[in-house]
């Protein structure tokens, strides 16, 4: 990813995080985004070098334009080398035309090649459209976490 990029890709990583996690519940609307480019900082000190982490434009097959992005961790732990896919967007007016379907093949195809066994992500219960396709394209849930809102988030029964 090209440094110039990354600014704007930060930007939007961040939003969305904190948007995602204001309407699954997990964080209170107020300060969520500044709670957000908290842990962005944690994830990410040293922006695009921060080592183990991998950043790619994803390009356009005509014109060769970003239409989006894909950014992704690869770790070793008990000597099984695992991916986790952090962010990967397509922008809105180029989705479903198989960008996300190739760079996912290239994603997968690039991990294996540093001898990566899985990969992992995380998506909000409330992006059907994100479930699906990772179904599609073999993802399985391992298992699932479950959260009941108390006090002032509760209905009464």
């Amino acid at each position: 990813m090209r440094a110039d990029y990354y600014a704007s890709y930060l930007q939007l990583c961040v939003t969305n995080y904190a948007e995602g996690n204001v309407t699954s519940g997990y964080w209170l609307k107020e300060g969520a985004l500044e709670r957000a480019y908290v842990e962005f900082e944690k994830m990410l000190p040293q922006g695009l070098a921060t080592p183990d982490n991998y950043f790619f434009e994803i390009m356009s097959d005509e014109g060769g334009y970003p239409v989006g992005f894909i950014w992704f961790t690869v770790k070793e732990e008990h000597r099984i080398r695992s991916s986790w896919l952090c962010y990967v967007e397509i922008k809105a007016e180029f989705r479903r035309q198989g960008y996300a379907r190739k760079a996912f093949h290239e994603f997968e195809v690039f991990v294996a090649a540093l001898g990566v066994s899985s990969i992992g992500l995380h998506v909000f219960s409330h992006n059907n459209a994100a479930q699906a396709f990772y179904s599609q394209i073999g993802f399985v849930v391992p298992g699932i976490n479950m959260v009941k809102q108390l006090g002032k988030h509760q209905q009464v029964l």
